[in-house]
């Protein structure tokens, strides 16, 4: 049984994270920690948590606990996965890990310095119907093509703190890469201003190693939300609206349309059910039970997938496999205050760095306890005010 403790009663943790964990039976949930004491009680009575708590350094202090879930924004959770890690606990995170590239490194040599895994979260990979795109595609030899498309309309908004490309158009970046399996050699990439004053268009054509197209777009002056995918073999293509639905076209035959509750092998057919993340988090707790490199394997079937190590570039690995990060140059970074890091020949497309599932806590690195938990803290007030 896996024990462990959460950080944070948002909305995002309350929708999705803690739903899931509670349907897992090889996990327990311990105990909660979280500003807001309205929310705190929330979960903890809605979920039968035992133990709960304002300051989470109490609760790693005082709880015996093998991981920790640490759920809030970006901006907010690097101090708090730090001080997680170097209390010795695996720690699982939202996506992206850190406000920029600099504080995913942090991230990493936190979890190399400490041997644990810190999970970030990128449940599209785990949506049953990613994985049958995945397994048809490889019957029928390596992919071709995929493509990732992720568009909403935030016209007359304002842009999220650390730009939407960082915050959640990383989510087809990753999925690109993921289904594609292989690592970028040439990159061409557009970002555009669309009747914005600030950056809210981005769209990529990737070559990979392997000899597979990947395009990346995201439109955040479209007319809506719309995320999609396709993934493409020799003589099979697979077209998924995610999470719902996946249409099959093969070797010229009729198309075949499948339901995500048909492939799911979770007895629920809600939401964090179909879209990944039970699955997501059921892969988290095996990979630290077993100490097993997290993602490397097929969640449904025993499948392996290919190693995600950057050909040419630098890569960092620890307990877990590699955060990739690039230096694109001005032209795509320009304006998003998002720092590069210099590792030659390592490309990604639409943001700094390729986000990979687990970052093996670095000593010296980052806020200490005390400074985390007050960034933390008055961060919050401010949001709250």
């Amino acid at each position: 049984m896996l024990r462990v403790g959460f950080i944070g009663a948002g909305r995002r943790a309350t929708s999705a994270h803690y739903p899931a964990l509670h349907r897992i039976d090889e996990i327990s949930l311990e105990a909660v920690s979280e500003l807001d004491d309205g929310r705190l009680l929330g979960v903890t009575e809605q979920y039968q948590i035992p133990r709960r708590f304002v300051d989470y350094q109490e609760m790693l202090d005082e709880v015996e606990l093998d991981a920790v879930c640490v759920v809030m924004s970006d901006t907010l959770v690097t101090p708090v996965a730090l001080d997680c890690m170097r209390a010795g606990k695996h720690v699982f995170i939202e996506k992206p890990p850190g406000a920029n590239t600099a504080e995913s490194q942090l991230l990493l040599d936190a979890a190399e310095a400490n041997d644990v895994f810190c999970m970030v979260g990128y449940q599209r990979r785990y949506a049953a119907v990613t994985r049958e795109a995945m397994r048809l595609v490889g019957e029928n030899g390596p992919p071709t093509l995929a493509l990732g498309e992720f568009h909403k309309n935030l016209l007359g908004k304002d842009p999220p703190e650390t730009g939407t490309l960082w915050q959640d158009i990383c989510h087809i970046v990753d999925l690109v890469r993921f289904m594609v399996g292989s690592e970028p050699v040439e990159v061409t990439a557009y970002q555009d201003a669309h009747s914005s004053s600030w950056l809210n268009s981005y769209n990529g054509l990737i070559r990979f190693a392997n000899d597979a197209v990947g395009i990346v777009t995201g439109n955040r002056a479209s007319g809506g939300r719309d995320l999609r995918s396709e993934l493409h073999g020799v003589g099979v293509g697979c077209y998924m609206r995610i999470p719902d639905q996946i249409e099959v076209l093969q070797n010229n035959e009729e198309p075949r349309v499948i339901a995500a509750v048909e492939l799911s092998d979770e007895p629920s057919d809600d939401n964090v059910a179909i879209d990944g993340t039970v699955a997501m988090h059921r892969h988290f707790a095996e990979c630290v039970r077993t100490g097993s490199t997290p993602s490397q394997r097929h969640p449904r079937r025993d499948q392996d997938i290919p190693s995600r190590r950057p050909t040419g570039g630098q890569g960092l690995a620890g307990k877990g496999v590699i955060i990739t990060t690039a230096n694109l140059g001005d032209p795509l970074v320009k304006g998003l205050n998002i720092p590069s890091l210099p590792w030659p020949n390592s490309l990604s497309v639409l943001s700094t760095f390729f986000p990979c599932h687990f970052a093996p806590k670095g000593g010296g690195h980052g806020t200490n306890s005390n400074e985390g938990w007050k960034r933390w803290q008055a961060r919050c007030s401010e949001r709250v005010s």
